[in-house]
């Protein structure tokens, strides 16, 4: 490598970069042949020098006056868009239909412009930084304000909208849309599916949001012929301790906890009223089924959105299941699976009875049931979207 240590370093950063593509487009598929054992070991181990890489670059971007700092400094930032998923390309390559080799291929376009712009530096002449062509630039403490002032202008909001590009991506991603993120708020799907004279209809649902939205939802369920079947763990044998509330959550974000589906109907002088349509019946597991692990989780949950400091709270319960594996797995499996598998043989019982069958569940349980429902034949008809939160409520409330 040519010229300072600055310069060899960012070379060898660079390069590495470009290794690391190419052979993750190797390791991926797209040259089967070439592929052996230890070809995705070395792969690995190149990926991760890259990662260490990029907080050395980032410390001579920093410090040394000459080096092209938005140059490098997009390509380090690149290392870690892709290495959190790539948001938003997950909406549109799902991460099993080759989300991972167009990552791959957009990391080797971006080395292959880097070089470019490296070569165009350097005259035509090399494709590595040079010492001789890099402009001479002040010395002192000029160049590390400068990358401090890039990092507060330009890196701290890219990252708050990244941040947000993700979030809403992951959502996307997890619910298959039954819950999405604009700038205006967060939206759930309502879908209708008809299959031999019958008609299935999957709302989505969260336990916030905003009490007229709620009502709108259920103002839809008022249908001869239909069964609702609600969502809500029972616990006749009281094993739960304590009881989940999001209703002093909801209150400091000027929102409103989702109540039982029979409260929203109500008589003209208000009063809440069983109504004649539609039949709503409980589809949810007892608490009784949940391993002991799972009860536990669940009365930390519920000590944590009703503490003074739910953030702290949070936060304790998320390490715990970060540092137990297994009784996170076996709580994922007691909250989704278990409860989905419920709600599949509660949907076809219902079918026996109702020719209409409304399912009003948190949007995380809808996708699996939505996959179930379309194997059987059922055929989406029609999709409406409601507006359940709007960032301008939570803006006012917090500020």
């Amino acid at each position: 490598m040519l010229g300072s240590l600055p310069v060899r370093l960012a070379n060898v950063f660079m390069v590495a970069y470009a290794l690391d593509a190419a052979l993750s487009l190797v390791v991926l598929g797209l040259q089967p042949e070439l592929f052996l054992p230890w070809l995705a070991v070395l792969q690995r181990l190149l990926a991760l020098f890259v990662h260490m890489m990029v907080f050395g670059c980032l410390f001579m971007i920093a410090v040394s006056a000459r080096l092209p700092m938005l140059l490098l400094l997009g390509l380090c930032l690149s290392v870690f868009w892709l290495a959190s998923g790539g948001a938003p390309f997950p909406l549109v390559i799902p991460p099993d239909a080759g989300l991972s080799v167009a990552l791959a291929g957009i990391q080797l376009v971006f080395a292959v412009l880097v070089a470019l712009r490296v070569r165009r530096l350097n005259r035509g002449s090399g494709w590595l930084l040079r010492d001789d062509t890099l402009e001479t630039a002040a010395v002192g403490l000029m160049r590390p304000v400068r990358f401090v002032a890039t990092l507060v202008v330009l890196v701290v909001p890219l990252a708050a909208v990244y941040l947000f590009v993700s979030l809403a991506t992951w959502l996307q991603v997890e619910t298959e849309r039954f819950v999405s993120l604009d700038l205006s708020g967060i939206e759930l799907a309502d879908r209708r599916y008809v299959h031999a004279g019958r008609e299935l209809r999957l709302v989505g649902m969260m336990h916030l949001g905003e009490d007229e939205t709620y009502h709108a939802i259920t103002e839809t369920f008022d249908t001869e012929d239909t069964i609702v079947l609600e969502e809500g763990v029972s616990d006749a044998d009281e094993m739960l301790t304590g009881t989940l509330s999001y209703a002093r959550l909801a209150e400091a974000l000027g929102l409103n906890a989702q109540q039982p589906i029979a409260s929203y109907f109500s008589s003209q002088d208000g009063a809440s009223v069983t109504p004649q349509w539609p039949v709503i019946r409980n589809a949810d597991v007892d608490a009784r089924l949940f391993a002991p692990t799972t009860r536990e989780v669940l009365a930390h949950a519920a000590q944590v959105w009703g503490a003074d400091q739910p953030a702290a709270g949070f936060w304790m319960l998320y390490t715990h299941l970060l540092e137990n594996p297994e009784v996170a797995d076996q709580f994922f499996y007691d909250i989704v699976e278990m409860r989905n598998h419920h709600l599949l043989s509660e949907i076809k019982e219902a079918f026996g009875h109702y020719p209409r069958v409304i399912v009003p569940w948190g949007a995380l349980h809808l996708p699996q049931i939505e996959r179930r429902m379309l194997e059987d034949g059922f055929v989406l008809q029609q999709e409406t979207r409601r507006r359940i939160l709007a960032w301008k409520t939570l803006w006012a409330a917090i500020f």
